[in-house]
């Protein structure tokens, strides 16, 4: 039943098929239709809890999209309140009398900014369960939308300013527009500095982050229209398509990846992904808290295991699929790559962002690639040969 929140204009039409959906679209037809009749119905939300709740598979996505219950509310002009009907139209339009729901006499009718506001709620937790469980990075991608429409709709809400501030930082967008709200939201009468000890991560905490995530980014730009001169100790370029050798699980896996750019040493990135294999995970044993330990041997162990970060290092694009999101992009020392006899092209989204073409031996770079590492296009060719 959440296909109508989810994909709404192709099902709209399953709605009337199958008198099944979302309650709010359910309400909207109902009303809609009462009104062409002169019957005035209004919606009102209801805490009460069905037992039929706890009879489905579904019964817990049922309890997320219809809690509070969002009912049609009927009084005839000429009765009392005690002659309301009260239509429940995820149950199939069913009618109740107003004894069944003695709570809501009094209660005022829901307005449509709280309806919007359910229906956006029940969405991005829908969305959050589906990204939590298979990580797809469309739906997150998607999800940042509803989670901006969110601060449209409460835009002194810090919980959904916060929420939208951390998907930003997440995915490295809008971050300058999660600020400006911030901004708003510090401005605003609303704003309680004490209610920031209730956070996790409070506003203004979240706020510098920003701020200090975009200042990367703007440092990142500045250092990619830096132009890169070549060593001859070098021993790869950009473009090239090779292979990376890695350590996961205490065993060693081999990736096709393509080189995008270089350091002549390692430099943190928060974009590029650096991991340092443990001496535990390349020997694929530990240290008992049993055995004594020869200091100077660990010592010596490591420095064998964890590759020197004064050689350079590749920021490379690589694809693995045993991965929950298998799109990688690594920062790795250059001791990890070998050249392939024959290049494959790496099916990774961010490939165009460097790359105007697979001529099926090596990557072209494009223009601004090409201006940064003027030297490297010659290097490559003379690689592939």
């Amino acid at each position: 039943m959440l296909f109508i929140y989810i994909f709404p204009s192709p099902y709209f039409e399953k709605v009337f098929e199958r008198k099944e959906g979302c309650p709010a679209v359910l309400c909207a037809i109902y009303q809609e239709v009462a009104r062409k009749m002169d019957i005035l119905c209004e919606p009102v939300f209801c805490d009460k809890i069905d037992r039929e709740d706890g009879r489905s598979m579904d019964s817990i996505w049922h309890s997320i999209i219809n809690r509070p219950k969002l009912l049609l509310r009927w009084k005839d002009s000429a009765g009392s309140e005690d002659d309301s009907i009260y239509i429940d139209v995820f149950r199939g339009g069913s009618l109740n009398q107003s004894s069944v729901y003695p709570s809501l006499r009094e209660q005022p009718a829901a307005s449509v900014d709280s309806v919007l506001k359910k229906m956006l709620g029940v969405l991005t937790e829908f969305m959050w369960n589906q990204y939590d469980e298979y990580g797809l990075e469309t739906m997150r991608d998607d999800m940042l939308f509803y989670v901006r429409l969110a601060c449209s709709m409460s835009p002194q809400n810090p919980n959904a300013i916060t929420s939208y501030a951390e998907h930003c930082i997440g995915l490295g967008i809008q971050l300058d527009d999660a600020i400006q709200l911030f901004q708003n939201y510090f401005q605003s009468s609303e704003y309680k500095p004490l209610v920031e000890e209730l956070f996790s991560r409070s506003p203004s905490e979240m706020l510098e982050e920003c701020i200090s995530k975009l200042n990367e980014q703007k440092a990142e730009i500045a250092a990619a229209k830096t132009v890169h001169h070549r060593l001859s100790s070098l021993k790869f370029s950009v473009g090239l398509v090779v292979m990376c050798n890695y350590k996961k699980w205490g065993r060693n896996f081999r990736e096709p990846c393509v080189i995008v750019s270089w350091n002549l040493k390692f430099q943190e990135s928060s974009q590029w992904k650096s991991e340092v294999v443990s001496d535990d995970e390349y020997y694929g044993e530990e240290d008992s808290d049993d055995e004594e330990v020869d200091e100077d041997e660990a010592c010596s162990r490591t420095k064998k295991a964890v590759p020197s970060q004064d050689q350079p290092h590749y920021h490379i694009l690589m694809v693995d699929s045993a991965e929950r999101n298998p799109q990688l992009q690594l920062n790795v020392p250059e001791e990890t790559l070998e050249l392939l006899p024959t290049a494959v092209p790496i099916k990774h989204d961010k490939i165009w962002f460097h790359f105007e073409t697979f001529d099926g031996r090596r990557y072209v770079p494009n223009a601004e690639k090409r201006a940064q590492f003027p030297e490297d296009e010659a290097v490559t060719l003379s690689l592939i040969g």
